[in-house]
């Protein structure tokens, strides 16, 4: 089944409420467990209280038809599953980045007021990037270099904990877009900025396509920010296709 994405990617309190509660109960992800055991880490690690540290919940997505046309400009389709990425987090009272994950080894650090770079220009043998052990950290400064490309002002960071499903986070099923948009609606969260799902796609694809040099479309992230429960996405890449 497909989750409705734009309710399920709220940044999400248990107590807050009931009704997302009972959903995520029906449909046995994220379970109270999984939600509980991640805000019990970071609050640990940031040194704050459970009820301070909000669950990005962001679905992993099936394709039935036109995998790998959506960056040709061709009629795609896709769905959410109810398998994906958590990303518990709480903001930084400062401008650092900690980031450990649940499946690889190590924890990123970094400023969020940091310049990031692209991959094809980032060609300073020193620079603290090139030199961290942490390459899954990518994808969290992808975030900050989309959010910084575009004119908005990050000053405070995040002090955060990401999971996958577990088995399935080589599965092909865009744990990479599920990962990017996890990050970037934490970073949003923190710096109070108000983002919509269709900038959010567009902040995506500048973290593949532009900061990774990958060739991806985008495909992967609009089924994860717009598609809804139980529905297929259809979309033409035709008219909307950036280069």
């Amino acid at each position: 089944m497909g989750f409705s994405s734009l309710r399920f990617l709220n940044l999400l309190r248990v107590s807050e409420s009931s009704l997302a509660v009972a959903m995520m109960a029906a449909h046995c992800w994220p379970s109270d467990t999984e939600l509980n055991e991640i805000r019990e880490r970071v609050s640990k690690t940031a040194n704050v209280n459970k009820e301070e540290v909000r669950v990005v919940v962001s679905p992993y997505r099936i394709c039935p038809l036109g995998a790998h046309i959506d960056h040709q400009g061709g009629t795609v389709s896709a769905m959410t599953i109810n398998k994906g990425i958590l990303l518990g987090f709480a903001p930084s009272g400062n401008n650092q980045v900690a980031i450990r994950s649940g499946q690889f080894q190590g924890e990123v650090k970094f400023r969020v007021d940091e310049i990031q770079l692209p991959k094809d220009k980032s060609l300073d043998k020193d620079s603290s990037e090139l030199q961290e052990q942490c390459k899954w950290g990518r994808y969290a400064r992808g975030a900050v270099y989309a959010l910084q490309s575009r004119g908005n002002n990050l000053s405070k960071g995040i002090t955060g904990y990401i999971c996958g499903s577990e088995g399935l986070d080589c599965s092909g099923l865009s744990s990479s877009a599920a990962v990017g948009v996890a990050y970037l609606m934490a970073f949003e969260y923190a710096n109070n900025l108000v983002i919509s799902p269709t900038e959010n796609i567009e902040y995506d694809r500048l973290i593949e396509n532009e900061y990774l040099g990958l060739k991806n479309g985008i495909m992967d992230q609009s089924a994860i920010l717009l598609s809804s429960h139980g529905c297929l996405m259809c979309m033409n890449c035709k008219h909307i296709l950036r280069n």
